[in-house]
C-alpha cells in the first residue's frame, strides 16, 4: 500500500507555538526512507485482552509486534513475532494506566527509530539497525483504547475515520461514502496533547466529547499518525438444517464449527451486520467461520425460500409465537436474498490473496449497497457496517486484508491461554505467560543454532521439546502452507511402488498418459513400451509411474476417488485455457522418465452440466462467487492434466430444482480461492 514508502526516520516530534503537533528533522538532512537504511524494520503492533482462569474473571493483556520485512508466510510463525509486553489484570486498564503500561515499549520504539548496532545473521560485524511502526492492527475496542479515540459507541464519535454521529448509523449519511467529512491527524494529535496538558478531568471529558480523542502515550513515537496508520479489522429451519449439514467440504477449509447448522441459524440472527456485535460473548463464530459462511449462503437462502418455480418467495414465513422479540424490519425475502448476494460478493472480493485497486472499489460498491440496502428494510445498523465503508481507504494505504487481518495475533492469545497457571495474582501469572514465550524463542534459536559438535541425541532432544512447545494447527497453519509452498508441487512422504497401468480399472489410463507425456514434451520423442526405437524414450506401463494418494499444490490438499483417505478432496476446481470447471479427481501420478525430474499429474473427469440447468439467483455474480451449478453426480469422460491446473478446494450443496420439467438432483459447487490468471 501507498503508506509502505511513507515510512520516514531521522525525525523527532516537537509541539509548535499553536499546539500543532509536527515530525521535524532531528538534525539537518537527516530525514530519508526507512528503507535507505542498511537494515529497517517496519513493524505491526497489535494489542488485546484475554481470559487466563477457569474459575474467576481475570483478563489480562498483551502487546505484539510483527515485522513486515518478513514474506507473509512466516511473518505470524511464533518464533518471528516480539511479544513487547503482558499487561497485568485481572480488569483491563484505563486509557491512563494503559499509558503507563507502555511507556517502556515507546522508549524501546524511540531507540530502534535512532538506530541501534545489532548483531545480523550473515554479518560479522553488528549493522546498524532502525525500526519504524507502520501500523496498529487490533479489534476495535483495543484499538480506540490505544490510540486514545472515543470508543465505537460515543454518541458524537463513534468512527475515527469520518464526522459521523451515533444516531447517523440508520440514515444515508453514514453510508455516503463521496460525502464524508474525514478526520485530520493533525488536528487530533493537537487535541490530544491539549488533553494530556488539561488540569482537571472535567478539561480532558470536554475535549473527548468536543473532539473524540484523549492522550495517549503512542502519539510521542515519530511517525505515529492515529487515523492513517490505524488499520480495520476485515468477518424453514428443517429445510436449512438438512441443507446446510449435506455439504461437502474440503479437509484443508480450516475451522468450521461443531454443530455446522446451530451455527447457521445463529450467524443468520446476526445477518444484518457485517460482523458480530461488538461486546456479545465469546462463543460467537470466530473471523474465518463468518467467511465461509457467507460463500454458501446465497445457495442455502435459495434453497430455504424458493417457490416451486425456483423463485425467492415474496411472503416471509410468519414469526413464531414464542419469537423473544418481533422484527422491527420489512420482512421482505427478494430484498433480503439481493442483501446477501451483496455482501457474499463483497466478501469474496475483498478477502482474496491479491486485489486491483478496481476490485477494491468494486468490493467497496457492494458494501456500500448492501448497508444502503438494509436502511431501506428498516434494519438496525452498527458502527461496523458504517467502518466497513473506509475499507476502500484501508487497503489503498496497506494493501488485501489477506495481508493484515487479525488470525496471526488472535492465535498467539490461544497460545498463551494454554498455558498452564498457578492462579496466582499480582501479576504472578502474567510473568509466567511472557516467560514462556521467551522461552519459545529461545529453544527455537538453540535449535537452529547448534554446534558443529553437537550430538545426535542432544539434537533430537531439542527438536523434541522445541516442537512439543512451538507446536500450532488450525486455520493460521493452513494459510502459513499456501504461502511458504506457491507454485510447489508436494507429493506424499511414504514411499510408493510403481503401479501397473494396464491392470488398474481405467483400462485407457496408460494410453491417455501417453497422449499427455507426448503433448507435455513436444521436444523428445515418447513411445510406449512395446515400440522399439532408437533414440526415443519409453514411457514403461510398469516401471515409470507411482499412483499417488493426494497432491498438496500451493498448501493446499487434492484427493483422489480410488484413495480412501483422501476421497474428502476428490473434487477441485480446475484450471483450463480460459476458464475454470469442476472437476471430479481419480488419480494422481508420479511419472518418471530417465534422469528428469518427477512429472505430477492427475487423472480428472469433468462434472457436467449444460444450457437446460435454469439460471440460478447468482447467476450474475458467478465469477466473483466463483459457483458453479452442474448435474450431481454426472461426469465427462477421463482426462489428464498437469498437476499445476489443480487450482482450489471446493465445497459441493446438493439440492434440487426443475429441469426440463423433472426434478433434477444438481450441485452447486463453491471455489474457495478467488485468484488464478483468469478472474
Amino acid at each position: 500500500g501507498t503508506e509502505w514508502l511513507k515510512q520516514e526516520i531521522g525525525l523527532k516530534r516537537v509541539v509548535e507555538q499553536d499546539g500543532s503537533i509536527v515530525d521535524v528533522e532531528a538534525t539537518p538532512g537527516s530525514r530519508c526512507s526507512l528503507f535507505s537504511c542498511e537494515v529497517g524494520l517496519s513493524m505491526t503492533i497489535n494489542i488485546d485482552w484475554f481470559g487466563i482462569t477457569d474459575n474467576r474473571p481475570h483478563s489480562a493483556g498483551a502487546v505484539y509486534i510483527s515485522f513486515n520485512n518478513l514474506h507473509r508466510a512466516v511473518r505470524y510463525l511464533t518464533q518471528n513475532v516480539h511479544l513487547a509486553m503482558v499487561i497485568p489484570g485481572p480488569k483491563e486498564p484505563s486509557l491512563e494506566q494503559l499509558n503507563h503500561c507502555l511507556e517502556p515499549m515507546c522508549t524501546e520504539l524511540h531507540t530502534i527509530y535512532k538506530g541501534l548496532a545489532m548483531r545480523i545473521y550473515g554479518f560479522r560485524l553488528p549493522r546498524q539497525v532502525h525500526g519504524c511502526v507502520l501500523c496498529e492492527n487490533s479489534d476495535i475496542p483495543a484499538t480506540r483504547k490505544l490510540t486514545g479515540a472515543a470508543g465505537h459507541s460515543h454518541k458524537k464519535h463513534p468512527c475515527n475515520y469520518c464526522v459521523i454521529l451515533l444516531t447517523d448509523l440508520d440514515t444515508d449519511t453514514a453510508y455516503d461514502i463521496e460525502n464524508f467529512r474525514l478526520r485530520s491527524d493533525e488536528e487530533q494529535l493537537r487535541h490530544a496533547n491539549n488533553s494530556n496538558i488539561a488540569r482537571t478531568e472535567v478539561a480532558r471529558k470536554a475535549i473527548l466529547d468536543e473532539h473524540g480523542v484523549r492522550y495517549s502515550v503512542m502519539n510521542e513515537v515519530p511517525g505515529w499518525m492515529p487515523i492513517r496508520r490505524y488499520l480495520l479489522d476485515s468477518s424453514g429451519w428443517s429445510t436449512f438444517e438438512s441443507t446446510v449439514n449435506s455439504i461437502t467440504w474440503p479437509s484443508g477449509i480450516g475451522r468450521l464449527p461443531t454443530n455446522v447448522s446451530s451455527f447457521c441459524l445463529t450467524s443468520l440472527r446476526r445477518f444484518i451486520t457485517i460482523c458480530p456485535q461488538l461486546g456479545d460473548d465469546h462463543s460467537l463464530p470466530k473471523a474465518d467461520q463468518w467467511r465461509r459462511l457467507s460463500s454458501i449462503l446465497p445457495v442455502v437462502l435459495w434453497v430455504c425460500w424458493k417457490d416451486q418455480r425456483g423463485r425467492i418467495k415474496k411472503v416471509a414465513p410468519s414469526v413464531p409465537a414464542n419469537a423473544k422479540t418481533q422484527p422491527k424490519f420489512k420482512r421482505n425475502l427478494p430484498a433480503i436474498y439481493n442483501l446477501v448476494l451483496y455482501l457474499s460478493v463483497a466478501e469474496r472480493i475483498l478477502a482474496s490473496k491479491a486485489i486491483s485497486i478496481n476490485d477494491v472499489d468494486r468490493g467497496q460498491r457492494y458494501l456500500q449497497l448492501y448497508c444502503q440496502g438494509l436502511h431501506k428494510i428498516g434494519a438496525h445498523q452498527t458502527i461496523n457496517n458504517h467502518l466497513a465503508m473506509h475499507y476502500s481507504l484501508v487497503f489503498r494505504r496497506f494493501g488485501p486484508a489477506y495481508a493484515t487481518w487479525l488470525f496471526g495475533f488472535e492465535r498467539f492469545n490461544g497460545v498463551l491461554e494454554k498455558v498452564n497457571l498457578n492462579g496466582h495474582s499480582g501479576g504472578e501469572m502474567e510473568y509466567s505467560l511472557a516467560r514462556e514465550w521467551v522461552e519459545k524463542h529461545r529453544l527455537y534459536e538453540l535449535a537452529i543454532s547448534l554446534p558443529a559438535d553437537a550430538t545426535d541425541k542432544e539434537r533430537k532432544l531439542v527438536q523434541r521439546i522445541a516442537k512439543v512447545k512451538g507446536e500450532d494447527r488450525g486455520t493460521l497453519r493452513t494459510q502459513i502452507a499456501e504461502f511458504s509452498s506457491i507454485g510447489t508441487i508436494i507429493p506424499p512422504n511414504q514411499k510408493m511402488k510403481f503401479a501397473d497401468l494396464r491392470s488398474i480399472p481405467h483400462a485407457n489410463i496408460y494410453q491417455l498418459l501417453l497422449a499427455f507425456l507426448r503433448n507435455h514434451l513436444v521436444d523428445d520423442d515418447i513411445v510406449d513400451d512395446l515400440t522399439v526405437k532408437r533414440g526415443a524414450t519409453v514411457f514403461a506401463a510398469s516401471q515409470s509411474t507411482q499412483l499417488l494418494s493426494h497432491l498438496i499444490k500451493d498448501g493446499i490438499r487434492f484427493g483422489c476417488s480410488t484413495a480412501t483417505r483422501t476421497q474428502a478432496d476428490q473434487y477441485a476446481s480446475v484450471n483450463f485455457q480460459g476458464y475454470r470447471a469442476p472437476c471430479r479427481i481419480i488419480y494422481h501420478f508420479a511419472i518418471h522418465l530417465g534422469q528428469r525430474p518427477p512429472i505430477y499429474c492427475s487423472a480428472i473427469q469433468r462434472v457436467l452440466s449444460d444450457d437446460s440447468i435454469p439460471l440460478m439467483p447468482w447467476a450474475l455474480y458467478t465469477t466473483d462467487l466463483q459457483i458453479d451449478t452442474v448435474y450431481a453426480g454426472q461426469i465427462g469422460p477421463v482426462e489428464i492434466i498437469s498437476a499445476l491446473q489443480l487450482a482450489s478446494a471446493v465445497a459441493i450443496i446438493p439440492f434440487e430444482a426443475t429441469v426440463l420439467g423433472n426434478r433434477t438432483a444438481l450441485w452447486a459447487i463453491q471455489s474457495f480461492d478467488r485468484v488464478c490468471d483468469m478472474f
